[in-house]
């Protein structure tokens, strides 16, 4: 228990999952009553005296001796005639408790960690170096997830929302479609292999060029959003102009739009036809905004 109260006592969640699993109730005794559960401790005793007591100078060389010695003890305990009532405790188990014995669940009881999480503004819970997805409107509510050896389960007020494989490397996401907003599920639908038809019409460098960004990238949303901005500098500028940008690109090895972009702000700059190499070309990146992004005015 993690607070012992008499009447509504707050259960380790692991304890608790386990009871569940089983069918079982879990009803706690007061702290320092040891009467609440004279049974168990009845067991205790006589496990202490019959078993320990009578093992505690007895070498053993194997754990298969130990248990076949600690077998028989058992064994003995079991068919010895209560001292107060009639019948021993394996008649009892047979007259009493294996009529009412159930079968064990199907599914194997697994261990699992519990965890609270906030569900953050891209609809992902982050637990045990994993983001899952839950639906969209849960966005800043508070959640509890299940992690398994094989599945993370999430829950709100008790009730199961969400149920996904446990990711297999850190820090990867599993993402369910149906819990992405309207938007980006429209978003979505454009898919990779549409954009690289566009571009494609524009000319193979451009084509090339969000070939080495997909590999580039770790997660699909990202993929997409710096294909569809890379193709957007064809409206911008000129699909000429950005096939030019993208030749100069892939010899710099730079495969980011804001990369490509400077590309083509420095040729529509200089009123060149192919895009100004610079000093400071090679050390182009996603991160590297360029000087006319502080000047004003660039063209996006």
């Amino acid at each position: 228990m993690i607070k012992a109260c008499y009447y509504d006592p707050d259960k380790n969640p692991q304890y608790a999952a386990l009871a569940q699993h089983f069918g079982l109730a879990i009803i706690p005794a007061r702290p320092k009553k040891a009467r609440d559960k004279a049974k168990v401790e009845n067991g205790v005793l006589i496990c202490q005296r019959r078993i320990l007591g009578a093992l505690r100078d007895a070498v053993f060389f194997s754990l298969a001796d130990l248990n076949t010695a600690i077998r028989r003890i058992v064994e003995e305990i079991n068919t010895e005639h209560f001292q107060k009532r009639e019948g021993t405790r394996n008649q009892l188990f047979e007259l009493y408790d294996r009529p009412a014995a159930r079968a064990l669940p199907t599914r194997r009881y697994e261990y699992a960690d519990w965890y609270d999480a906030l569900v953050h503004p891209d609809y992902h819970i982050q637990v045990d170096k994993g983001f899952y997805s839950v639906h969209y409107t849960l966005i800043g509510r508070e959640v509890r997830a299940r992690v398994g050896a094989r599945l993370v389960e999430i829950f709100q007020n008790g009730e199961l929302i969400a149920v996904h494989q446990r990711v297999s490397r850190p820090w990867k996401r599993r993402t369910l479609p149906q819990h992405r907003p309207p938007e980006h599920q429209a978003y979505l639908e454009l898919g990779y292999d549409k954009l690289l038809e566009r571009a494609r019409a524009i000319g193979p460098y451009t084509a090339e060029v969000l070939g080495k960004l997909a590999l580039s990238k770790k997660h699909l949303d990202e993929v997409i959003r710096g294909a569809l901005g890379i193709l957007r500098l064809a409206e911008d500028f000129s699909p000429q102009a950005l096939e030019r940008a993208c030749h100069s690109a892939l010899q710099f090895g730079v495969f980011h739009y804001r990369a490509i972009r400077d590309l083509l702000q420095q040729a529509w700059n200089s009123g060149s036809s192919k895009p100004a190499v610079s000093a400071t070309a090679e050390l182009m990146h996603e991160n590297v905004r360029g000087a006319a992004y502080y000047a004003g005015g660039t063209k996006h």
